[in-house]
C-alpha cells in the first residue's frame, strides 16, 4: 500500500523505496523519477546495465525489468 517500503531487484541489483501509487501510471508499469535515490542513497542506475539498447542506441532504464517484493 501507501507508503509502504519495498525492495525492487533484478540480477544486476536492488533498491528499497516507498510506494506511491498514482492512477497516472499504467497498470504493471513502474515510474521512477531520473533522479531517484533509494532510502539508502543508492542510484536506480543499480538495476540497469550499462549497454545502449539495440533499437535507437538509446539508454535501457526505460525498459528495465524488476521485481517488487514488499520489505
Amino acid at each position: 500500500g501507501v507508503g509502504d517500503t519495498v525492495r525492487l531487484y533484478n540480477e544486476l541489483g536492488r533498491i528499497r523505496l516507498r510506494v506511491r501509487l498514482s492512477d497516472d501510471v499504467p497498470s504493471g508499469v513502474l515510474w521512477c523519477p531520473r533522479q531517484l535515490e533509494d532510502l539508502d542513497g543508492l542510484s536506480m542506475n543499480v538495476l540497469t546495465h550499462g549497454k545502449p539498447q539495440s533499437i535507437g542506441d538509446g539508454p535501457t532504464f526505460n525498459s528495465t525489468l524488476v521485481k517488487i517484493k514488499k520489505v
